[in-house]
């Protein structure tokens, strides 16, 4: 896990949230517990690792050094908690990235997330805090309802890429030429690719010819008796702009719409292989230096 990013400051403590105490007792030297309220949210950064952001604010009259912040949420599976080594002095707010588990999908999951906080106080004691985390704004449901989707297109369907071939565009940049392989698994009925999309940095374009002919909708079907569509597609540049490939996130963020039967258009995210990434970043190598 990287550092705790610093997010707001020092806050007055009036306007927080009711204290959300830790569930550990004072010591034999008099330290009270910790007293920490915590939040949830995720920017791009956090986002394009799979982590989330758990702000973290001590309402505390101590300083406290936050070692490590877990996720038990019932919307995911646990997994171990994020490492850390920040002080926490009181009314600080940091942000810690950590990371959370595969989504739990099927029932609607019941009960509330909090984290677990180890955090080592002024008498040089380690203890865990379990912390309820407010979610005003619902993000770990919709973060569930989006894995529990990715997780439902995976069974029912599985999409790679095929060989590609480098060659010169309009109007002089390198354009590479590949596919898209789609196996059915247990999706029923015809499935239909209706759009491919690339990402800050990349055109996915499906067809064989330039990349500024504009792709039909739908892109293909396959039918009901077939189990392997093969779509052709097109890996371009909008821009010949080396500098952003170190600035932008979501990168190889790409993706594909299917619509299984007559059942709404769903995204499922196809990241590329690590070659294929490689031959993207080549694409960049005759743009001039600016």
């Amino acid at each position: 896990m990287g550092p705790a990013r610093r997010r707001g400051g020092r806050v007055a403590t009036g306007l927080l949230p009711a204290v959300l105490l830790a569930a550990c007792s004072s010591s034999a030297t008099g330290v009270p517990p910790p007293k920490l309220t915590a939040g949830v949210q995720q920017d791009r950064v956090d986002a394009t690792n799979r982590q989330i952001s758990i702000p973290l604010i001590n309402q505390g009259n101590s300083t406290v050094t936050v070692e490590n912040v877990q996720l038990v949420a019932p919307q995911f599976t646990t997994v171990p908690g994020s490492r850390a080594q920040d002080d926490l002095t009181p009314g600080l707010r940091l942000n810690f990235p950590i990371n959370f588990g595969t989504a739990r999908c099927g029932a609607p999951p019941a009960g509330h997330p909090v984290v677990r906080v180890r955090v080592r106080t002024i008498d040089h004691r380690s203890r865990v805090s379990t912390v309820p985390v407010t979610d005003p704004d619902g993000l770990l449901d919709r973060l569930r309802r989006s894995d529990c989707q990715q997780q439902s297109l995976l069974k029912a369907v599985s999409v790679d890429y095929g060989p590609v071939i480098r060659r010169p565009g309009l109007p002089g940049h390198p354009v590479l030429h590949g596919s898209l392989i789609v196996r059915r698994k247990a999706a029923k009925g015809s499935l239909t690719v209706v759009e491919t999309r690339g990402s800050v940095l990349f055109d996915l374009l499906s067809g064989t010819t330039d990349a500024a002919v504009a792709p039909r909708s739908p892109v293909a079907v396959l039918s009901p008796a077939a189990d392997v569509l093969t779509v052709p597609v097109l890996m371009s540049i909008p821009r010949c702009d080396p500098h952003v490939l170190i600035e932008a996130k979501k990168v190889f963020f790409f993706s594909i719409g299917l619509r299984i039967g007559s059942d709404p258009e769903q995204f499922l995210q196809i990241p590329p292989p690590v070659p294929l990434q490689q031959a993207l970043r080549g694409l960049f190598g005759p743009c001039p230096e600016k």
